[in-house]
C-alpha cells in the first residue's frame, strides 16, 4: 500500500513564483528610477558546477566496477 501523504511536494512551482515576484520589483523599481532592467536579471541563472574537492583512497581501495555477463536463459 501507497501512502501519499508521505510524499513531497516539488519546489519547482515556489521557485517560479519567487523569481516571478522578484522580478516583478526589478520592473517596478526600474520604471520608477527610469532606467532600463538588464534582460540577463529577469531570466533565471543556471546553478554553476560544483566546487572542486580531492578524494582521497588512504585506507579506501578503489573497487573495480565490471558488468555483470549476460546469461540467456531459456
Amino acid at each position: 500500500m501507497f501512502s501519499f501523504y508521505l510524499v513531497k511536494h516539488s519546489k519547482c512551482r515556489s521557485d517560479f513564483l519567487n523569481r516571478v515576484k522578484q522580478s516583478e520589483q526589478l520592473k517596478r523599481a526600474a520604471k520608477e528610477s527610469g532606467k532600463p532592467v538588464p534582460a540577463s536579471s529577469l531570466k533565471r541563472q543556471p546553478q554553476g558546477p560544483r566546487k572542486q574537492h580531492l578524494v582521497r583512497t588512504r585506507g579506501n581501495k578503489p573497487q573495480i566496477v565490471e558488468p555483470i555477463p549476460y546469461q540467456f536463459v531459456a
